[in-house]
């Protein structure tokens, strides 16, 4: 399974600091194949796995895609909770 994520400032001004975490529920792979840029952090504890990625600044209108790709055996239907971004103006 491939996961996208896209990171967009919609404001004029720059955003700083930001850090964007995502988190997979009963994986038993750590994911890889990242695209443009790499995690800086991944923390596992038991059958979950914490992807970190820190991003300096974006400016105005600017976006930016993160992805990776993680192996899953789905038995019932799967759901991913949403990443969590924070960041300071």
């Amino acid at each position: 399974m491939k996961v996208l994520l896209l990171i967009r400032n919609r404001g004029k001004k720059e955003i700083k600091s930001i850090r964007v975490a995502d988190q997979l529920y009963n994986v038993k792979n750590i994911p890889s194949d990242y695209g443009t840029l790499r995690p800086t952090k991944i923390s596992r504890t038991g059958d979950n796995v914490t992807l970190i990625w820190d991003i300096p600044s974006l400016i105005g209108k600017e976006e930016r895609i993160l992805s990776y790709r993680v192996n899953v055996g789905i038995k019932n239907k799967m759901m991913l909770p949403r990443a969590m971004v924070r960041y300071r103006v």
